[in-house]
């Protein structure tokens, strides 16, 4: 009995098995440093999160992180009341439950605080409460097994069935870093001390060469410094472009790249220049590229295998493998004049317009993704025409965005994350016009169910021989020209050639086809 040796393949993919969104209530109290002078109001309270860690533990991954708060709030001192700030670190964890443990699970996910606030104790003491979102993508990683080929046996009759795979090329986190400096012109005052500083990770890009990864991002950094020899203060703010170019061995520009960017920790410095004054304010921001890159292949799988001289034995195997059916992007330019209620603390001076976009609903319909979300806006500004030198104002602003998908199904996962690309408030009347650019990204996922031959081998025992003559057969509905030849052991050539078809052909029930008898062609 000859051998049939076979060659084999392999190909990495992913499955999406689970799309989680968990709210995790923030609550502590913290003591007002020595160093610091006594809280009199509390202006705003915002968070900056960096996840650190995410572990499969079995069924469940544990995701870990840090949270650093920064209290803004008006402190009385000698020569009244001066806007100070206090800030404090955190961790937060939680777990995704409930998964497969046999399977190995990998986990993509992105942490956002959407809501907090503070509230005084005492002059001495504060409470912090808030709501932080963790959104997750969990993903079987797997391996497609299968029969590349057959060699070494003529007598092997092969059905081969074209399907496209997205093949895991590679899934890698990147860190990079990059600097700026800020130079306060001789029109401003020269820094005193830094009380608030927001970072915005936006223009998230990544490029994709002949074995090298390109990321990149800009991070919009804005400060607000008090004078050093007043109680005015100032915003001061810039753009850091950074990025990092590295190896990535199979990784080609026709590829298609999926990733999240998040800022993971900041340094600032305030130097002098070469007046000696406190002029020159130096950022070093430390970013994250957690990203996998995905190739479409078109690969013939093996459907199924017979010869018409030998007794062999099909392995067939299936499994649901991920596809990324479609991804895109669209932007929502939003504008919105907020009506300032506090007549006891009208705005002057703009010093800080901050944001958080949040994704509350999302659908595939008619090839497009439909994205409905809110812009939490708050601004913080000085004031005038009271006794408040220093109001806020917060408000959500709904906004919505259409997404071409083309390629995707209305069953499909939508996934989608969103980026505030810009913020700004301007003074207008007794109303602060906000104007800001929201980017969204969607991407569509599903499962497809597979199939192929995974292995066959030879069984002892003779193949099911021909007829001796040839048979006139009736086509039944579901015949195929593959079925036939396999059910009366003989060629899909030959089949072809004795009822001149073509190999591609669709049989039409009730036809009549000749059954070749004992030659094989």
């Amino acid at each position: 009995m000859p051998e049939i040796d076979t060659i084999k393949e392999s190909v990495d993919y992913q499955q999406l098995v689970r799309e989680d969104s968990i709210d995790q209530m923030l609550k502590g109290e913290f003591l007002i440093p020595d160093t610091h002078p006594d809280v009199q109001e509390i202006i705003s309270v915002s968070g900056r999160t960096n996840l650190t860690r995410k572990e499969s533990l079995g069924d469940r991954i544990l995701l870990e992180g840090n949270i650093e708060y920064v209290v803004l709030y008006l402190a009385r001192e000698e020569e009244g009341l001066v806007l100070n700030s206090v800030s404090y670190n955190d961790k937060f964890s939680n777990y995704i439950e409930g998964l497969e443990a046999e399977h190995r699970i990998s986990c993509e996910a992105l942490a956002k605080i959407e809501h907090i606030e503070g509230k005084i104790i005492n002059e001495r003491k504060i409470s912090i409460e808030g709501v932080l979102n963790i959104s997750a993508e969990c993903y079987k990683n797997s391996q497609i097994d299968f029969l590349k080929d057959i060699v070494g046996v003529k007598d092997i009759q092969v059905l081969r069935k074209p399907e496209m795979i997205d093949k895991l090329v590679a899934k890698k986190e990147i860190d990079f870093s990059g600097t700026g400096t800020i130079i306060i012109g001789m029109d401003k005052p020269q820094v005193g001390k830094i009380i608030k500083t927001s970072l915005n990770i936006h223009k998230e890009d990544i490029k994709l060469n002949e074995d090298r990864v390109t990321v990149s991002c800009f991070c919009k950094v804005e400060l607000l410094y008090r004078a050093s020899e007043t109680r005015e203060v100032i915003l001061a703010e810039e753009d850091i472009f950074i990025s990092k170019d590295e190896e990535v061995i199979g990784v080609s520009s026709n590829m298609t790249s999926l990733g999240n960017f998040s800022l993971t920790n900041y340094d600032l410095k305030v130097r002098e220049d070469d007046l000696g004054e406190a002029r020159k304010i130096e950022i070093d921001v430390q970013a994250r590229s957690d990203f996998k890159i995905m190739d479409k292949s078109h690969m013939d799988f093996i459907d199924d295998v017979y010869s018409p001289s030998m007794n062999i034995d099909v392995k067939q195997q299936d499994t649901n493998v991920g596809i990324v059916n479609d991804k895109g992007n669209a932007e929502a330019v939003i504008k919105e004049n907020l009506q300032v209620t506090d007549s006891s603390a009208m705005p002057s001076k703009i010093l800080s317009t901050t944001g958080n976009a949040t994704i509350i609903e999302k659908k595939i319909m008619y090839g497009k993704a439909l994205i409905d979300g809110v812009l939490n806006v708050e601004v913080i500004y000085m004031a005038e025409g009271g006794e408040k030198e220093v109001g806020k104002m917060n408000s959500e602003i709904p906004f919505n965005v259409t997404v071409d998908l083309p390629n995707s199904e209305e069953d499909a996962k939508c996934i989608a994350k969103s980026v505030i690309e810009s913020i700004q408030g301007v003074i207008e009347g007794s109303t602060i016009a906000i104007k800001a650019i929201v980017s969204v990204e969607v991407k569509s996922v599903s499962n497809a169910l597979k199939k192929w031959v995974s292995s066959l081998e030879t069984k002892e025992g003779e193949a099911k021989g021909k007829k001796a003559s040839i048979i006139i057969y009736v086509v039944q509905l579901g015949d195929t020209i593959w079925s036939l030849a396999k059910k009366y052991a003989t060629t899909m050539d030959a089949l072809v050639k004795l009822n001149n078809l073509e190999a591609d052909e669709n049989l039409k029930a009730g036809t009549k086809l000749l059954i070749p008898g004992r030659a094989v062609i």
